[in-house]
C-alpha cells in the first residue's frame, strides 16, 4: 500500500488493522481516518497528511512520529485511550483544527499556545486540567470548547473566538468574557465550589457587553439574578436559562425570537416579556413555583408555545390577539383550570396530563384547529 503515491484519502474507519507503517511514498495524502480501529496498536506512519482521525480507537499515547507531521491541519483523537499530548505537538505549525472530546486527557500541555495557527479547539473531560495561561495568544481561535472539565479558572481569552462551549462544575470565581467582543455563541455551564460567595449579580462576567452575541445557553443554578445590561444584547436571537435560583428575569432584548426556561424553579412571575415582539418560539418547563406568565399575550409574532410542568400555573392571559400562533403544547399544568380563547391561526392544541382543566377553546372556531387531550401518567 505505500506504493500508492497518488493516494488522497485513505479510510480504514472500524477494521482489524493492527499497525499503520511508515508508508513514506504516500506524499499526496490528505485525510488519514482510523476511527475505532480497536485492534490499532503500532503507528509509524511518517507520509504527509492534512487530516488525521484517530477517533474511539485504544491507543493511550500520540506516535513519536507525530513530531514529524508539519503539514497537518485536523487531529481528532476524541474518545481514544489517549492520556496526555507531547509536548512535541507544537511542531504542528499549521495545525487549524484539535479535537479530544470524551477523551482521557489529564491536561492541556502548554505547547498548545505554539500552535499559532489554531482556529478550533475542542477538549473535555480533562479531570484536574487548567487552562493553558497564555490561551490568550491564539490570534486566530474562533471555537473554544472546554466540556465536562474540572477546570477551576478560566484565563484571559483571545479576543476572536466566534463560539464558546465551556462547561464545569468547579468553577472558583467568575470569569470576566467582556473582551470577547466577537463572541457570536456563548454556552456557559457552570457551577461554583463556593457558591455563597458569589456577588448577588453576576455583572462582572461582562455578558452584557458581548454585543455580537446572538445564542446565549446559561446553566447556573448557583445565581438569583442576571445583569440588567442583558437588554443591549441587541443581536441575541436565542437565550436558554437554566438557573434553578433565579428569582425573576430582566429585561430582555427586544430582537430574542426563541426563549427557553427551563428548571428556573425559585422564579415566581416571568416579569413583563411584552416587550418581546420578535419572540417567535416560547418554551417554559420545570419552574415549580411559576404563577404568572406576564406578558404573554402581547407577543404579536409568538408561532409556537410550551409549557411543561408547571404546578403552580392556574390560568393563562387572554391569547385572542397572538395572531401568528400555531401551536400550543400544554404537559403536566396540573392547576391549571381553563384555557382561554385563542387565535384563528392556531392550528394545533395539544394537552397532557392537565387534570384540573375545566374549560378548553371552541374547536369550531378555527376550521384548520387539531385538539388533543391526554391524561394519563407518563413524562412530557
Amino acid at each position: 500500500m505505500g506504493q500508492l503515491e497518488s493516494l488522497r484519502e485513505l479510510l480504514l474507519d472500524s477494521t482489524s488493522i493492527e499497525e499503520i507503517p511508515e508508508w513514506r511514498k504516500m506524499e499526496k495524502l490528505e485525510i488519514l481516518s482510523l476511527v475505532e480501529c480497536n485492534a490499532l496498536k503500532k503507528f509509524d506512519f511518517l507520509g504527509t497528511a492534512g487530516e488525521l482521525s484517530l477517533v474511539g480507537n485504544h491507543l493511550i499515547q500520540l506516535p513519536k512520529s507525530i513530531e514529524n507531521f508539519n503539514s497537518l491541519i485536523e487531529l481528532d483523537i476524541s474518545g481514544s485511550g489517549i492520556r496526555e499530548l507531547p509536548d512535541s505537538i507544537r511542531y504542528m505549525k499549521n495545525l487549524k483544527v484539535l479535537k479530544m472530546r470524551q477523551s482521557f486527557l489529564r491536561k492541556l500541555p502548554i505547547a498548545i499556545v505554539m500552535l499559532e495557527k489554531l482556529e478550533q479547539l475542542e477538549a473535555g473531560v480533562f479531570p484536574r486540567g487548567e487552562v493553558p495561561v497564555n490561551i490568550g495568544k491564539l490570534p486566530f481561535l474562533s471555537k473554544l470548547v472546554l466540556a465536562y472539565t474540572e477546570i477551576s479558572a478560566l484565563p484571559q481569552l483571545p479576543e476572536s473566538p466566534i463560539t464558546l462551549d465551556f462547561h464545569t462544575p468547579s468553577m472558583e470565581t467568575m470569569s470576566d468574557l467582556s473582551n470577547l467582543l466577537n463572541l457570536r455563541v456563548l454556552k456557559w455551564h457552570v457551577r461554583f465550589k463556593n457558591p455563597l460567595q458569589l456577588e448577588s449579580a453576576p455583572s462582572s462576567w461582562g455578558i452584557g457587553r458581548l454585543r455580537m452575541l446572538e445564542t446565549l445557553d446559561l446553566y447556573c443554578p448557583d445565581i438569583d439574578s442576571l445583569p440588567s445590561d442583558l437588554v443591549l444584547l441587541s443581536q441575541l436571537k436565542e437565550l436558554n436559562l437554566w438557573c434553578s435560583n433565579l428569582q425573576c428575569l430582566p429585561r430582555l432584548p427586544t430582537n430574542l425570537s426563541c426563549l427557553r426556561l427551563k428548571f428556573c424553579k425559585s422564579m415566581k412571575t416571568t416579569n413583563d416579556m411584552s416587550n418581546l415582539k420578535a419572540l417567535s418560539h416560547l418554551y417554559i418547563g420545570l419552574c415549580d413555583k411559576l404563577t404568572e406568565i406576564e406578558g404573554l399575550e402581547g407577543l404579536e409574532n409568538l408561532r409556537t408555545l410550551m409549557l411543561v410542568r408547571l404546578p403552580s400555573l392556574a390560568k393563562l392571559p387572554d391569547l385572542t390577539n397572538l395572531k401568528k400562533l400555531k401551536k400550543i403544547f400544554l404537559s403536566f399544568c396540573t392547576e391549571l383550570f381553563e384555557i382561554p380563547d385563542c387565535p384563528d391561526s392556531l392550528e394545533i392544541l395539544e394537552i397532557h396530563n392537565c387534570f384540573k382543566l375545566q374549560k378548553l377553546p371552541d374547536p369550531s372556531s378555527s376550521k384548520n384547529l387539531k385538539v388533543s387531550v391526554r391524561q394519563e401518567w407518563e413524562w412530557a
